[in-house]
């Protein structure tokens, strides 16, 4: 995929997200009940209108201080939700809602007491597919990994980080280990920072603003970069600062003596000092990230005996997928050339405070100690439980994790238990990387901090909804949906021979002759002949298991001509006018669908379609100057026009496709609402791959007629045939391919602009491919037993594909 160069050139086809965010505000408890009824009555009124324009109108903007968030992945839900919320709003005691299923509210919200701090993971927080569909609706999320990619391409490693990061679906059982690959020095390092500076850089964008920051241990640099204190002037820049520190890692690995790391939880901390002072400095502490959560590095044998000590008294350990000794003496050779590296950057005062998890405090102004601080910091513990304490005193109540997994999001619930805060992560595994920014933006949101919101939808051509109107929806349908079945009819035979009364009630009024529905009785109604009632055999669609002789559908030979309406009399009330009205436009209809049936019946008793008029000619002229239409065959809904045709040797035809007569091609499209389209044409049309082989074998049947389409092989579509107007003619040149087996054409189809001279067109091809004929269809080929390798599901249902994508 092409990188993203901007946000302004970015547009997104994704319009419909499985979830959306909606935020119920107003001044007081009794005004957000008040504005939930009235979405709720706007609901059962408007079932229909897209989700997102409903949370378009709805969070933009937030001006009210109280806010019920709830996250719902469809209108019904929604009103599901919403319902139980506001009946929890209704009960006075209630004063806090979250709910983990998307219901958030605070009668006390955090933001008033205290201030918000980001929190960013560091290496440990990797994993496959993290943040992907984030990089598919918001161009500055994909642009940090291509960064990343860029670091990797110029410092020629062999590979890039987005083929480990997302691997394709079909991988090889190689690739299915992609896991493991992300926990190799540089990579790892490398795919957090960028994971956390993209959500840096799109909370931002949403104009959620820390007063605090801190990174914990390779988080370190995402963090000095958020508070200000390192300047880059754009990416080029940056890039060129992790193209140092990426070649610095690697250039290192050989020169860090291996280590083996374990993560201790719900040890005795007595127990585990006690261990560490037996080790004679064979173990330390690289990491206290929270009460009941420390990390031992050391020798693989001091991490044995340590292991099997610590679970003996109960405590949980799990070694760390990575063998390099962070945060110990044993790293200092790195910090030697990273703070060469440092020197570099351009170092300044941070804008907000920066926290440091070697002090617990924050970094001190001077740019030079701000610069040996984060190198040493590679070389001494990490103190996070210590300086999440530390901030908590400085009144931060608001913890948000900006990267992925939400470690630190659990860290600190363990470290603030029982106390008032709110500790939520950006990104988890469990979720989608869209549902859980929509839980974030909730939660954040309930607790009144500050966001604009307006550039969620930036990209998907919102429409707001005026909530005060609860009639009927109008809007039109986003997609056409095609009725391709004729509606079964079953007649009794009383209704067969007689339409016009009912054998068993002769009280009844008057019917239609076709339809049998009353008419307004009226003495001058002219009465419809005998001759026109419908006969047994005209029309039956239902037959009996005895009956062996098919009767048409129509009867073309003797056509039957609609009986005419009743004529309204002048004392006739409005009603009975448009009663009347109404059945002379159905009479109207019925008799073109008679003609319509009877010619099409007409054409199948005598062969099909064929070509007719000077397209009826064209198999013996050898080439022809003029244009003919030439339909080949009656399933087919498009027709060529011959310009040339040298019979076994060459063809050349025009097709056009129209969307108000091919009317399918509306409903096969890239996209749903780009911004520049218009409602009656939603998205992008664009032609079915099947629709351009059938053509292709369609053109090439014209240099050997009687003869039967064998294969259609080495097909190779090269871009979309795509409508961007109201019509497209493309071009189609066949020629008998020489040196090939049997009767082969090599067929293209190549764009005819317009305005151009017929004939002539792009040398680039749509498509092309070979089409082969016989006398005989070939036997079919004998298969052998096929075995998927690495098969998982797909992310979509058939229903979701159809109405997401």
């Amino acid at each position: 995929m092409p990188s993203w160069k901007s946000t302004s050139e970015f547009s997104s086809l994704l319009h419909r997200w499985e979830t959306e965010v909606f935020l119920i505000q107003g001044d007081s408890r009794q005004d957000v009940l008040k504005a939930g009824e009235q979405v709720l009555q706007f609901l059962s009124c408007r079932p229909t209108v897209e989700p997102k324009d409903l949370a378009y109108t709805l969070n933009c903007p937030l001006q009210s201080r109280y806010r019920l968030a709830v996250v719902a992945s469809s209108l019904q839900e929604l009103a599901e939700k919403l319902a139980y919320g506001l009946k929890r709003l209704a009960d006075p005691h209630c004063l806090r809602i979250k709910d983990r299923s998307g219901i958030f509210f605070s009668v006390h919200p955090l933001s008033q007491e205290g201030s918000l701090a980001f929190l960013f993971p560091g290496e440990g927080a990797q994993y496959v597919n993290m943040l992907s569909d984030l990089c598919c609706h918001f161009p500055e999320v994909r642009g940090c990994f291509d960064q990343a990619d860029r670091i990797f391409l110029e410092s020629n490693r062999g590979f890039l980080p987005s083929q480990v990061l997302f691997p394709p679906p079909l991988s090889s059982p190689e690739d299915l280990h992609s896991d493991q690959k992300l926990w190799q020095t540089a990579l790892a390092a490398e795919v957090v920072f960028a994971a956390d500076y993209a959500l840096f850089k799109l909370l931002t964008r949403l104009e959620i603003l820390p007063q605090a920051v801190v990174g914990h241990s390779s988080g370190e640099l995402a963090a000095l970069l958020a508070a200000g204190a390192v300047e880059v002037r754009d990416e080029g820049e940056l890039i060129r600062h992790g193209l140092v520190l990426n070649n610095i890692c690697a250039s290192m690995i050989d020169q860090i003596p291996p280590a083996t790391l374990m993560a201790v939880g719900a040890a005795d901390p007595a127990a585990v000092t006690s261990i560490i002072a037996e080790s004679k400095g064979a173990l330390s502490i690289t990491m206290d990230n929270c009460p009941h959560q420390i990390v031992l590095c050391g020798s693989e044998s001091a991490i044995t005996q340590a292991r099997d000590r610590l679970q003996g008294q109960g405590a949980i350990c799990n070694l760390l997928p990575f063998n390099r000794p962070y945060h110990t003496p044993l790293f200092r050779p790195v910090c030697d050339q990273l703070i060469h590296a440092f020197r570099h950057l351009k170092i300044v005062s941070p804008r907000i405070a920066l926290y440091s998890c070697l002090t617990t405090q924050p970094y001190p102004q001077d740019p030079d100690e701000i610069r040996a601080l984060a190198v040493e910091q590679w070389a001494q513990p990490v103190r996070f439980r210590e300086t999440i304490e530390a901030m908590y005193d400085a009144g931060v109540r608001i913890f948000v994790e900006v990267g992925p997994r939400g470690n630190l999001t659990n860290f600190v619930d363990d470290i603030l238990q029982g106390r008032p805060y709110l500790a939520v992560p950006s990104n988890v595994t469990h979720r989608s990387g869209i549902t859980q920014l929509n839980y974030l933006i909730g939660l954040l949101a309930a607790h009144g901090v500050s966001m604009r919101l307006d550039y969620l939808y930036a990209h998907r051509a919102p429409q707001r909804l005026s909530l005060e109107e609860t009639g009927t929806e109008k809007r039109e349908s986003d997609t056409m949906r095609l009725a391709l079945e004729l509606p079964q009819i079953r007649l009794r035979k009383e209704v067969a021979l007689s339409p016009h009364s009912s054998p068993s009630r002769t009280d009844l009024p008057k019917s239609s002759p076709r339809l049998g529905m009353p008419v307004p009785q009226e003495s001058t109604a002219r009465k419809t002949p005998p001759q026109q009632a419908v006969t047994p055999g005209q029309f039956s669609p239902v037959r009996g298991k005895s009956d062996h002789t098919p009767s048409p559908l129509f009867e073309a030979k003797t056509p039957v001509s609609p009986a005419p309406p009743p004529a309204a009399s002048p004392g006739q009330g409005s009603r009975s006018r448009v009663m009347t009205a109404y059945l002379q436009t159905m009479n109207r209809f019925l008799s073109i669908q008679q003609e319509t049936m009877q010619a099409f019946m007409a054409q199948a008793r005598h062969g099909g379609f064929k070509a007719s008029g000077e397209a009826g000619k064209v198999a013996q002229e050898s080439p022809t100057e003029g244009s003919s239409r030439y339909s080949p065959s009656a399933g087919s809904p498009f027709s060529l026009t011959v310009t040339s045709l040298i019979p076994g040797e060459e063809v050349i035809a025009t097709c056009q496709f129209d969307l108000e007569e091919h009317l399918f091609l509306r409903h096969h499209t890239i996209g749903k609402h780009p911004p520049t389209c218009t409602r009656s044409l939603p998205a992008l049309p664009v032609v079915p791959l099947t629709i351009s082989v059938e053509i292709m074998a369609q053109v090439a049947s014209l240099l050997f007629p009687g003869k039967r389409l064998l294969t259609v092989q080495k097909v190779r579509a090269y871009r979309w045939i795509a409508i961007e107007g109201q019509r497209r003619t493309v071009l189609l040149k066949a020629k008998r391919k020489e040196g090939e087996q049997g009767d082969a054409v090599g067929v293209k189809i190549l764009d005819l602009s317009a305005g151009e001279k017929k004939g002539l067109s792009s040398d680039r091809p749509f498509i092309e491919g070979i089409v082969a004929f016989g006398d005989a269809h070939l036997p079919p080929p004998e298969t052998e037993p096929f075995t998927l390798r690495g098969e998982h599901p797909y992310r979509f249902t058939p229903e979701q594909y159809y109405r997401e994508v």
